[in-house]
């Protein structure tokens, strides 16, 4: 398994809940984190534009489609990953709220995305109005440092700036 698939599973792992079976993975590339998860024996669906990509994913066994988010509307998942995917999907309101429908009762929406460089202060505000969110309806699972930060100032590009580069 590659490093950065090898990251990506410790991190969604860590908040899957005990009794999560159906996962919906956006942007599953070329199946590594999917095929993964299916020897751990959760139920992957995992969906990507590109149509190499989801045979590659389907060559390690996974239920891979073509499709785009926030148009796929196949079923309902106990979490929805965001694997590296979520800077490429617009309008992101819309896709956010997609997703959130998508769950079955208190299920997760688990977001890893890398785009450091390319972030602007307009996401970052979104970002931080949707972790308040979060906080205010009690979904907020884990707070760290860097949370913290972005939640306890006006300047959210200086807090991202010190947390990531």
């Amino acid at each position: 398994m590659r490093f950065e698939t090898r990251y990506t599973y410790d991190f969604v792992k860590r908040f899957l809940p005990l009794d999560c079976r159906q996962i919906l993975e956006i942007g599953c590339g070329r199946g590594e984190l999917a095929a993964r998860l299916l020897k751990d024996r959760y139920s992957v669906v995992a969906i990507d534009s590109d149509q190499g990509s989801v045979a590659a994913a389907r060559r390690l066994g996974v239920d891979a489609r073509v499709a785009t988010w926030p148009d796929f509307d196949e079923g309902h998942f106990d979490a929805v990953l965001f694997t590296r995917s979520l800077h490429h999907i617009h309008p992101l309101d819309k896709s956010i709220r997609h997703a959130a429908d998508s769950l079955v009762g208190r299920g997760l929406i688990i977001v890893e995305d890398f785009t450091y460089e390319s972030t602007d202060e307009k996401t970052l505000r979104w970002f931080s109005s949707v972790i308040r969110l979060l906080e205010a309806t009690e979904l907020l699972i884990v707070r760290d440092e860097f949370l913290d930060k972005l939640l306890s100032r006006t300047d959210v590009m200086k807090a991202w700036r010190e947390n990531h580069e």
